[in-house]
């Protein structure tokens, strides 16, 4: 799945019923700021987009919702 793709359906699935906004709210950000920041959720990672320097989409950036051994999220 290319990386706009990827995009759109973690989005969807955040803003749809995946029930992780609440992550966000109880950090203060609203859904609108969130719906904004083109932040998604997939896999049980929370996704959001990488810029690159023209201004288009160039990754998507994820990080697990579970936590290793060292209270650290994974990366990738």
């Amino acid at each position: 799945m290319n990386p706009r793709a990827l995009a759109i359906e973690a989005h969807e699935s955040l803003l749809n019923g995946s029930g992780k906004l609440g992550y966000f709210k109880r950090r203060g950000l609203s859904k609108h700021v969130v719906e904004g920041a083109y932040v998604g959720f997939r896999n049980g990672a929370l996704t959001y987009p990488r810029i690159g320097r023209n201004g288009g989409l160039l990754a998507i950036h994820c990080k697990s919702e579970g936590r290793d051994g060292n209270g650290k999220r994974w990366q990738w």
